[in-house]
């Protein structure tokens, strides 16, 4: 009698249902990987516009004179963005606007927009700038904070950046000049 030489079906069935399983879990495997690194980009992606925020609001603090603002709501009862002016000399206007997810800076000089800037914002955060420390220096305090009206939100550290007023005199006229 002849030995065959080959597989029988049992046996290729067996290699392709393991070669099936293997490849399954190779898959399953790179789409956790890729996931993984698209939210750490994600995250480091809103750090670097938190650090370069954080930056630009300190410096804009420093050499402002005058803070105003909005609230969420406008006038009418219906919903306004949030908007905020800080008042630079010597003709500068710097606007904070809280955009859909992202904070727009736009800086103007004499009514000509100079300067924008959108530092993108986690999602479902809430936005406002206040102003403390009446006594003495007063203090601007921007807070980016999760949404807790929402359940679904995911969960993120507050953001606090504060910056004193009127520390920076570059923009001082110096008496006696």
């Amino acid at each position: 009698m002849k030995r065959r030489k080959g597989f029988s079906l049992v046996e290729v069935m067996v290699a392709m249902a393991v070669g099936s399983v293997l490849m399954a879990i190779v898959v399953g495997l790179l789409y956790t990987l890729m996931e993984t690194d698209r939210t750490s980009r994600e995250h480091l992606r809103l750090r670097i516009a938190a650090a370069r925020l954080a930056d630009q609001f300190r410096r804009d603090v420093h050499a402002g004179v005058r803070l105003s603002g909005q609230g969420a709501v406008a006038e009418d009862g219906a919903e306004a963005p949030a908007a905020w002016e800080l008042e630079l000399p010597p003709d500068r206007v710097v606007e904070y606007r809280l955009e859909e997810d992202s904070l727009l800076r736009t800086e103007r000089a004499g009514g000509e927009v100079v300067r924008r800037e959108w530092f993108k914002l986690p999602p479902h955060a809430v936005v406002s700038i206040r102003l403390s420390g009446e006594q003495g220096q007063p203090i601007a305090t921007l807070r980016i904070a999760p949404d807790v009206k929402l359940p679904e939100a995911p969960a993120w550290r507050p953001v606090r950046i504060d910056a004193a007023f009127a520390t920076d005199h570059r923009f001082a006229e110096v008496e006696g000049r």
